[in-house]
């Protein structure tokens, strides 16, 4: 439901971030899953656009697999690291 999706205080978005990192399933994970392969396919399609010649649900199922494997995969997470870092330095 849309309750499942609400956020909530900086904290608790934060905690929440970190457990879809981590693997846990559920809805987060499922529009998160879902958003990063709109990304990818978007992203695809500016780099190639040769692209949208391919059905846009067969380029969204492989993206969807490519987003869930950076998340198992522990790629989602390394990154997250590396913007915590990078947004917490001294220029």
């Amino acid at each position: 439901s849309i309750d499942d999706l609400i956020g909530g205080s900086p904290a608790h978005n934060a905690t929440v971030v970190h457990s879809v990192l981590a693997g846990d399933k559920g809805p987060v994970r499922d529009i998160v899953v879902l958003n990063a392969a709109a990304g990818i396919t978007a992203f695809r399609l500016s780099q190639d656009s040769s692209q949208s010649q391919r059905p846009i649900i067969e380029r969204l199922a492989e993206a969807t697999i490519e987003a869930a494997a950076a998340i198992d995969g522990g790629v989602a997470e390394a990154k997250l690291a590396d913007w915590v870092i990078a947004t917490q330095s001294t220029a």
